[in-house]
């Protein structure tokens, strides 16, 4: 089992450099299309600081009745519009690549596992996968998916310069909130672009385990790491058939070792082994102070602290039991 650890320790590290060279190309398409927005950021927060130091009305109803607030709206929603087609191109170009190492790291750890470079099995061919790329876990087109970032990005363009008007803040401050705003359309794609070329890889692993003839099944691992989400730090292990698809919340850590019969010890410390030998404070930072000092109380066993979600976008995932849920039972 440790050489399957090392060895998909590597590959997590294989797509970690992936994302992170998406993720720079993305940032550099971002600039691109929002070149020009920050100007008129600084505009219209001038605008409305000017009208306000002159006792003009500054509310909401007001704002979205001048022409200068209509015409960023429309130039926000556009230029971010144009972010899409540009992600919706980087994510099928790196799914594609994903199917292709899901079925070559699945087949090395099936190796691996057996400890023997002649063992037999089915290996599917990249081919078969085509028809997963480009939509998400629930068949949704990623263009579908991406579609109402300009308007949620928009929508925070107007809050940050609402706040800012009533709050008083210098009209430079006003605009470096507005951009964050919009960068939450640019942060939410990332999201999407990760979960979705990590499920495709997940996915065609699980297929090729499926397929072999010789694998049993898998067992969740989980990063040992403060930054792990405690539902699937506390799931790390687990067994599941092969029949059942990799359930992971968006962007999430966790792979899937494959198990060549049920009963095969799992041979590495868990994550709820880990986690009990951290110290208070690390303990206490991952699990939130009401749930760390109600656990300490022996209010509950940390394994309670899972539970299974259901999401009509990106499928099932194990997460952390709301706090009151925990103190309920």
């Amino acid at each position: 089992m440790p050489a399957v650890i090392d060895a998909m320790t590597n590959y997590r590290a294989q797509l970690d450099a992936q994302g992170t060279e998406q993720a720079a190309r993305l940032a550099s398409s971002w600039l691109n299309v929002t070149r020009g927005l920050d100007a008129e950021f600084e505009r219209l927060a001038q605008e409305m600081a000017d009208r306000r130091a002159q006792g003009l009305p500054v509310s909401l109803w007001h704002i979205r009745r001048m022409e200068r607030y209509q015409s960023l709206m429309r130039q926000t929603n556009a230029q971010l519009a144009a972010f899409g087609p540009e992600v919706v191109g980087d994510v099928t170009r790196q799914q594609a690549l994903m199917v292709r190492w899901g079925l070559e790291h699945s087949q090395t750890l099936i190796i691996t596992q057996a400890n023997s470079i002649a063992l037999q099995f089915d290996r599917l061919p990249v081919e078969a996968f085509v028809n997963m790329v480009g939509n998400t876990g629930a068949g949704t087109p990623l263009g579908t998916l991406l579609a109402p970032l300009p308007g949620e990005g928009a929508a925070q363009v107007t809050q940050a310069l609402v706040r800012g008007v009533a709050l008083g803040w210098h009209p430079s401050k006003t605009a470096r909130a507005m951009r964050d705003g919009a960068n939450i359309a640019y942060n939410r794609a990332i999201l999407i672009a990760r979960s979705e070329q990590l499920r495709i890889y997940r996915e065609s692993s699980r297929q090729q385990y499926e397929a072999s003839g010789v694998i049993a099944g898998y067992r969740r691992v989980a990063a040992k790491s403060i930054r792990t989400c405690i539902g699937c730090l506390f799931s790390d292990g687990q067994f599941y058939e092969l029949s059942v698809p990799f359930e992971e919340h968006p962007d999430g850590r966790c792979q899937a070792v494959p198990m060549l019969r049920r009963t095969q010890a799992y041979g590495v410390e868990t994550g709820e082994q880990w986690f009990r030998r951290q110290d208070a404070a690390t303990q206490r930072a991952m699990m939130g102070p009401g749930r760390y000092t109600a656990w300490r109380a022996g209010r509950f066993d940390l394994a309670d602290t899972v539970q299974r979600r259901d999401d009509p976008t990106w499928g099932a995932s194990l997460v952390p039991k709301p706090l009151q849920e925990l103190m309920a039972t």
